[in-house]
């Protein structure tokens, strides 16, 4: 029971006396213990602890797709998609094909790759090329392939198939970013919500002189 200041405690004892004076001196305890409990409502039990709150849940992440679509690639041709992301994230590309027989490269570039330039001699391997190649897969085990580039900045970026056979395919992709809820819905530039896929370019298909079959790559 919490001590009382000795003020209180007699005016207390006082109060039991006057309020019962031929009542037993044996209920004397119980009835100072009821006027304690007025005066202190503490009285027999201890502080009460606020409840502990809930942490915050992490938000998901959320994935958007940037761009999807499919198209025919002939012998030694190769498909060109550039998109743009405002948000930073992890971007990956999926790309399946038909016959997993055919050895189809891919890439996904840091900024701008156009056809031209691709489709120059020079890449992808010479460092005279001038596109810039975050992520490439040149020996494919898996169909379909899926490329990673994680902690990918906002801006542009290109992903690139290139068929080299030994025979026309036909293949489909799709691009997207995942980021965490709170870094906000809008991942596209010039893309409402809505309109997931509107920021990616029209595939360019174009032909590129195909080359001996590449050592293997992760």
């Amino acid at each position: 029971m919490t001590s009382l200041e000795p003020s209180v405690r007699a005016q207390a004892i006082s109060a039991a006396r006057a309020a019962a004076p031929g009542a037993p001196r044996r209920g004397g305890p119980l009835l100072l213990c009821t006027i304690l409990l007025v005066v202190l409502p503490g009285c027999g039990g201890g502080p009460t602890q606020p409840p502990t709150p809930a942490p915050t849940p992490t938000p998901a992440p959320v994935r958007t797709v940037l761009g999807s679509g499919s198209t025919a690639l002939a012998l030694e041709e190769f498909v060109v998609v550039s998109f743009d992301t405002s948000a930073a994230g992890s971007l990956d590309a999926t790309v399946d094909w038909t016959f997993a027989s055919n050895l189809l490269l891919m890439y996904i570039t840091q900024g701008a790759c156009t056809v031209e330039q691709f489709a120059e001699d020079v890449c992808p391997d010479d460092p005279a090329c001038g596109c810039r190649f975050a992520v490439r897969a040149e020996n494919p085990s898996l169909k379909p392939r899926v490329l990673t580039h994680a902690n990918a900045a906002a801006g542009p970026y290109t992903l690139i198939v290139w068929n080299l056979g030994p025979e026309d395919e036909s293949i489909s992709y799709q691009v997207g970013l995942t980021r965490t809820a709170s870094s906000g819905l809008d991942g596209l530039l010039g893309a409402s919500p809505d309109r997931a896929g509107s920021s990616a370019s029209k595939p360019a298909v174009a032909r590129k002189r195909g080359r001996a079959a590449p050592s293997p790559r992760p």
